[in-house]
């Protein structure tokens, strides 16, 4: 038994927006993290003399810092939220 054409156009639809949507917040991610680096590497040559790292190790070290950094304060965003602080913005906004 043969599917209708309409049937197959629906899931192509549906899956394709869903490959979408399931890539867009990794692909996001991803860009986020570059952006991140170029930021570490360029504090990284402003305070070379302070900063005892000068391989890729200590690059990779000072990028997962940044990382641990920006999901802190995420996680503090988060704790904000929740308070009545936080829902008292969300309803002024």
């Amino acid at each position: 038994m043969k599917t209708p054409p309409s049937n197959t156009l629906g899931f192509l639809k549906t899956t394709a927006i869903g490959g979408v949507l399931f890539l867009l917040p990794i692909v996001v991610v991803i860009v986020l993290l570059g952006y991140v680096l170029k930021a570490v590497v360029s504090v990284h040559g402003v305070l070379r003399e302070w900063i005892p790292f000068d391989s890729a190790t200590g690059i990779a070290l000072l990028f997962s810092l940044a990382v641990v950094l920006i999901l802190a304060a995420c996680f503090v965003a988060g704790l904000i939220a929740h308070r009545a602080i936080g829902v008292h913005f969300s309803r002024t906004m």
